[in-house]
């Protein structure tokens, strides 16, 4: 089984943390890959991760004007994953999105992100320190995660800036902090594609915690189906 990374040293957390739960994968770092090899990948894989990462443009959900306010922005990996995205919904392909991945997500369904948290909504939770930082989540009882965990209040990591703004089309919101950012998504309910965003780092917890093991393990069961 293939799992194609939207951008890992293969030797990280994500990697580490997918190995731990399947032992067997096999992982491949899309953003080092010329276009033939990953469009061949992408006729391979079983499964789609996009990774945390650092701010997207704005441009690319139509605030060019607060390019100043973002950090790292890196226009190749913008399109490579815009086109992940694109690949794996045409395709059906298992996609799961971390952090920055989701943030990607909702763009790819013009929604738009909030560009600095602690200006736009204030400092009631936070959301990001030098080092990971907790803060309690609230599931919806009728969402994938729900059936994962069988609870609807978790504490989850966090280490991120910038939140979805304006939610996507053809996305529900399923989890959200208590300063009501939406801290996860997934596809609206006729589709059976599985395709789930989640802001927090599920490959930085313990596998026990169930928004982290459970999550890997839904995910990578949908990816062995698909090319089953």
């Amino acid at each position: 089984m293939i799992i194609l990374l939207s951008k890992s040293s293969l030797h990280d957390n994500y990697s580490s943390w997918l190995r731990r739960l399947n032992p067997g994968i096999h992982l491949s770092n899309a953003y080092t890959k010329s276009e033939p090899s990953l469009k061949k990948l992408l006729l391979r894989c079983s499964g789609i991760i996009l990774t945390g990462g650092a701010d997207i443009n704005p441009s690319r959900y139509g605030k060019s004007i607060e390019i100043n306010r973002c950090d790292g922005i890196d226009d190749k990996r913008d399109t490579l994953e815009l086109e992940l995205i694109d690949a794996a919904i045409k395709s059906k392909i298992p996609l799961l999105a971390i952090c920055r991945g989701l943030q990607a997500v909702n763009i790819y369904f013009k929604g738009s992100l909030i560009v600095d948290i602690p200006d736009e909504v204030g400092i009631k939770i936070k959301h990001r320190n030098k080092t990971d930082i907790t803060h309690e989540i609230t599931v919806a009882k009728d969402s994938y995660l729900f059936q994962y965990g069988q609870a609807i209040k978790y504490r989850v990591n966090s280490s991120h800036h910038q939140a979805i703004g304006r939610i996507g089309g053809s996305l529900i919101p399923v989890a959200w902090s208590d300063d009501g950012l939406v801290e996860a998504v997934q596809l609206k309910k006729e589709s059976s594609h599985f395709l789930m965003g989640v802001q927090w780092h599920p490959e930085r917890m313990e596998l026990s915690h169930n928004m982290s093991g459970s999550i890997g393990r839904a995910f990578l069961q949908k990816a062995a189906a698909f090319r089953s």
